[in-house]
């Protein structure tokens, strides 16, 4: 258990807004590279991470100290990619609806070349959502 990030918790909780500030900070990277692990798409990647933030802050109440903050926070971020994943297969079988992403290829790209390798995306893309989850949180 951190004290510092438990410190910083109970100051959101009390009203200071501002603090949260420090929890994004410190866990942001972390959540994105797990959700784009998890989605393998940049934009799903940040839209999962900024939603996991929301529902973090929304729910800090619900936080229990005795337990680890980070494990609570990928939990949330687990449970958010998982959802993204179930919304994108229906979407399979609603062409008309399914936005494709083609405008922000490059970025994905770029960040497959620099960060990521295609193999272990493939790899990990032909596992199932559980698997693919726990193998990330392994190595994350």
């Amino acid at each position: 258990m951190d004290p510092d990030i438990q410190h910083v918790i109970f100051k959101v909780i009390q009203g200071d807004l501002t603090q949260f500030e420090q929890i994004m900070n410190k866990y942001q990277r972390k959540i994105f590279s797990y959700c784009y692990h998890m989605l393998g798409h940049y934009a799903e990647a940040e839209d999962a991470a900024q939603d996991t933030f929301i529902k973090a802050y929304k729910n800090l109440e619900k936080y229990q100290p005795d337990k680890s903050f980070e494990v609570w926070l990928y939990t949330i971020a687990s449970n958010t990619c998982i959802d993204a994943l179930r919304k994108r297969k229906s979407t399979k079988y609603l062409p008309f609806l399914y936005q494709n992403d083609k405008d922000n290829r490059h970025v994905d790209q770029t960040i497959n070349d620099h960060y990521y390798n295609e193999e272990i995306l493939i790899s990990l893309s032909r596992l199932t959502i559980e698997e693919r989850s726990l193998l990330i949180l392994r190595c994350v």
